[in-house]
């Protein structure tokens, strides 16, 4: 079983430069004894020979701000581009022969009509067509919004399997032709905006 790293020291530069790391120590978990005393903070960080190591509060307290600083800055540097969010496992086996190191990702855009659309697309493994995109959520929140309609979904009935490469040029392409966007590049970010697309859009065509 792996231990608890008792000898590593955090820095703060630390939570700066590396953004996993970061995030493991903001959300670490309190753990408690037999008798349910607490014993201290732990933040879980997967090696090959530990399980994760003791924090403080303060450097909890810590890595939160500079999570929402970090978070601030992503979302004004990729504003007019196509950006998702990695709400998969990063690096998972089960993603081969792409440019895109998350099997799930999910954006809620702004395309050139103004319509706020969330599009949540996933890897796709299935009998002749290995390595297409599932579309597991394509809706018009404006719309549904409008007409307080929880019902209103399958935006353009895109929903589905696409025959469609899962890689960074080929989703370019399909949400340009199919959601009415002109973006010209893409983004996935792993680490800065989890759970956002649920709140606003975080990203809006160039030519909205």
């Amino acid at each position: 079983m792996r231990q608890i790293n008792r000898e590593f020291i955090l820095k703060e530069k630390d939570m700066k430069n590396n953004k996993k790391l970061r995030n493991s120590v903001m959300t670490a978990h309190g753990c408690y004894n037999n008798l349910n005393n607490f014993k201290y903070y732990l933040a879980s960080y997967w090696h090959k020979n530990y399980r994760g190591f003791i924090v403080t509060k303060k450097q909890i307290k810590q890595a939160k701000e500079i999570y929402k600083k970090q978070q601030k800055e992503t979302l004004k540097k990729y504003k007019n581009v196509l950006l998702f969010e990695g709400a998969g496992m990063e690096d998972a086996s089960s993603v081969e022969n792409t440019d895109i190191n998350n099997p799930r990702i999910r954006t809620c855009l702004i395309n050139n009509k103004g319509f706020k659309i969330y599009l949540e697309l996933s890897y796709s493994h299935y009998e002749k067509k290995p390595g297409s995109i599932l579309v597991d959520h394509c809706i018009n929140e404006t719309e549904r919004e409008q007409t307080q309609d929880c019902n209103k979904t399958n935006y353009k009935k895109l929903e589905g399997r696409k025959t469609i490469k899962y890689n960074k040029k080929s989703i370019l392409e399909f949400v340009n032709n199919n959601l009415d966007c002109s973006f010209e590049s893409i983004h996935i970010e792993n680490y800065d905006i989890g759970g956002v697309v649920f709140k606003k859009a975080i990203c809006e065509s160039p030519n909205q």
